[in-house]
């Protein structure tokens, strides 16, 4: 509020001089005086307004301007001065009311129109402030501020296309706008523009040094581009200003997790859970790096109310770390469908393709991050090889970091079409398969480490289904359908499951020309005692709950002498196993570790185990086929989730449901009995060696007819304009 110009009378004078000088308090005074004998003078009232506007006495000024709109309702400063009094009072209703005045009595006010534009915006009212914001850019196109608003408006709408606009338009007017550059920023995110998004955050940060919210996106969008290395820096300068910035402490700790560097990651959750323990995901991502380390203890202990958090409040975990935790399905959906609607709200995924005309090869799209020397590639590449050229035309999209190994070679020979795609935008990618007219879009990652979940909000093909990566629901409106078996996903489990599920022979593809080694492996070498029982789990460290440990050391002292072989990549790790065995009455002694190995000699050294102890509520997968293809017999627990029972099925698939334990008792004694009873042992052993030619499991030719017979329904029911359904092809081969 600016106060008026000089009147002719010399006390108002004294007063005006007195307002201008900065003396506040004293013209206050002089208007009071010049009112108590010239009480409905509207002018003198406007100006008193004003005067306790800037001392912050609002009630006062609202008032005095009151009185004076009431005197002289036909000034447009005045009813703009009194609005602005009531929107800082967050009286918005009555603000937007003399607003409104003001722009009646002067149509061309844009200052009344990008402050209405302000308090619309604080009443949720978003399409009106953009409106208003509109308004005040259209009377004064010099208006750097509206523009910006308007752009922030815009962007609330998910317009996100007319909001860069408008930012660039308040950067033309005023070049130094670094809040101009930082939304500008946010709003090329959205249209994943990201190095554009990149350079716009350092210019804002060029003219703003100090700029804390734009280091963080501009180490966000560095972490999205996976250029990690750079990311850390950025995120060191966020810290370096802003010590207590939780979700910088939280990117840090993804970045080392992608790093493997577990130590660090795990300080680094543990920092940001201090600061905001109730931040999306980070409690779930917290436990994952404690499960890791094998970390059960002090700041890592899995206590149960941090279970039950997770359990009342699904946000805290994300859809892959909550799968290892409780075996819960319902849980699972929520958690899938809170993460996919928070990262790809509705607005922002993309329409339903229309099915391609028919062709005589359907066109099949598989999607990954993993075509390489990874457990995806181990269990696929057969199928590649093996599929129906003369039926379907094959694309394999690779993207993320870049593989030269013979598993990739195997991938590039057998896809007709194979594409690698790095780190290009998943809008790009997507685009790309519909130029393809892709008619099925696989997605082998799903919420795995390197997901590219925008690639089907955006819509790769008229048909998109997730399989073998992530073994749960993904929660997404955009995903037609789950790869499965009937143990999997029993059809009283269908609800769970957002995806409409398609029933395989068995869930798991394997492949046909997976070698073993013909190295002698002996115990000696390995470190495992020549004459004991050796049990063993080669699953990763973060499948292994203290509930399955507890379990497992049950068994040791139940089994005098035995031995218990894991896996475990990290030093920590190793010695924090050892200590809570140790802690359960075990010696650490009576664990052993592997180191890695090439696939082909891992795979001939578990002959020297005698028993696979599964973990739950997340399963073994490709490490419990690779155990029961060389005769290793696999014990596991059935749970609820089709990640709880992925064990079930593969044992199922070889003929072995005696090995399927229904609780953690029975799976203790079986344990134990298979043990201490040398006949048992070795009848179950002989009989696995002899199901093993007829498996469904190894049988890859028939693995992918199956498969194939569920595309071709698949396929059927998009081309005749019938929605995706349960399809049952078990059998069908």
């Amino acid at each position: 509020m600016k106060p008026g110009s000089q009147q002719s009378q010399m006390p108002l004078q004294q007063a005006l001089a007195s307002h201008q000088a900065g003396k506040i308090e004293q013209a206050k005074s002089l208007y009071k005086k010049i009112l108590l004998t010239q009480p409905r003078q509207a002018e003198v009232l406007r100006l008193l307004g004003t005067a306790e506007y800037q001392l912050g006495n609002l009630e006062d000024c609202v008032k005095y301007l009151s009185k004076s709109v009431s005197i002289l309702p036909a000034q447009p400063e005045t009813q703009f001065n009194l609005g602005a009094a009531l929107d800082k009072l967050g009286r918005f209703e009555e603000a937007i009311t003399h607003y409104n005045r003001a722009i009646a009595l002067k149509p061309g006010y844009a200052e009344a129109y990008y402050n209405r534009g302000n308090v619309l915006n604080e009443l949720g009212r978003t399409q009106d402030a953009a409106e208003s914001f509109e308004k005040a850019t259209t009377f004064k196109p010099n208006y750097a501020k509206a523009y910006y608003n308007l752009g922030i408006a815009l962007r609330k709408l998910e317009r996100a296309e007319e909001a860069l606009e408008k930012y660039n338009k308040a950067i033309a007017v005023k070049p130094d706008y670094a809040d101009a550059y930082y939304n500008k920023g946010n709003a090329l995110i959205d249209l994943y523009r990201l190095q554009e998004a990149l350079e716009s955050f350092s210019k804002a940060i060029e003219l703003k040094p100090d700029y804390v919210d734009a280091y963080f996106n501009r180490g966000s969008t560095l972490l999205e581009m996976r250029r990690l290395d750079e990311a850390l820096t950025t995120y060191d300068k966020v810290l370096e200003l802003k010590p207590d910035h939780a979700e910088a402490h939280y990117n840090r700790a993804s970045i080392y997790m992608l790093l493997k560097r577990l130590p660090d990651a795990f300080s680094a959750y543990e920092r940001a859970w201090a600061l905001d323990p109730d931040a999306d995901g980070l409690l779930g991502d917290f436990l994952y790096a404690q499960r890791q380390l094998a970390k059960w203890d002090g700041a890592g202990d899995q206590a149960a109310e941090q279970m039950e958090l997770i359990a009342c409040n699904p946000k805290v975990s994300g859809p892959f770390t909550i799968l290892s935790m409780l075996d819960d399905p319902e849980l699972h959906r929520k958690v899938s469908e809170h993460h996919t609607t928070t990262r790809y709200p509705a607005s922002s995924i993309a329409p339903p393709i229309t099915p391609y005309p028919r062709r005589d090869k359907i066109r099949v799209g598989y999607f990954s991050s993993d075509f390489g020397n990874h457990p995806v590639t181990h269990l696929l590449a057969g199928v590649l090889e093996h599929h129906d050229k003369s039926r379907f035309e094959i694309s394999a999209f690779a993207f993320g970091s870049e593989r030269q190994d013979p598993w990739r070679k195997r991938v590039v020979d057998a896809a007709d079409r194979f594409l690698n795609l790095g780190n290009m935008p998943m809008d790009e990618i997507a685009k790309q398969a519909r130029d393809l007219e892709i008619d099925i879009a696989i997605d082998l990652n799903g919420y795995t480490t390197e997901a590219r979940t925008r690639i089907f909000a955006q819509r790769a093909a008229p048909i998109q289904a997730s399989y073998i990566g992530f073994i749960g629901t993904m929660g997404a409106p955009y995903i037609d359908y789950l790869i499965a078996d009937r143990i999997g996903i029993p059809e009283s489990h269908r609800r769970f499951y957002s995806e409409k599920v398609v029933y395989l022979d068995t869930f798991q593809s394997n492949d046909d020309k997976q070698q073993v080694s013909t190295r002698a492996f002996t115990r000696n070498e390995a470190g495992l005692p020549e004459n004991a029982f050796v049990f063993c789990s080669f699953n990763n460290a973060y499948k292994i709950t203290p509930q399955v440990y507890d379990t497992w050391m049950r068994i040791l002292k139940r089994v005098p002498d035995s031995v218990l072989w894991l896996y475990a990549a990290n030093p920590l790790t190793i010695d924090n196993l050892k200590r809570e065995a140790e802690k359960r009455g075990i010696p650490g002694s009576r664990l052993v570790f592997a180191e890695r190995l090439p696939l082909e000699e891992h795979l001939a050294r578990q002959k020297m185990a005698d028993l696979f102890l599964d973990t739950s509520p997340y399963n073994a997968g490709a490490t419990a086929s690779n155990a029961l293809r060389v005769g290793l017999p696999v014990l596991t627990r059935k749970g609820e989730a089709f990640v709880a029972r992925m064990g079930a099925s593969l044992l199922h698939a070889v003929g072995m449901p005696e090995l399927v334990a229904e609780s953690e008792e029975e799976y203790e004694s079986l344990a134990v009995e298979l043990a201490t009873n040398p006949g048992k042992h070795e009848a179950l052993k002989a009989k696995l060696a002899g199901n093993l030619p007829a498996s469904k499991l190894f049988d890859t030719q028939r693995f992918t007819r199956n498969l194939e017979a569920a595309y071709v329904t698949m396929y059927e029911r998009s081309q005749n304009g019938l929605s995706p359904d349960h399809i049952d092809v078990s059998g069908v081969w």
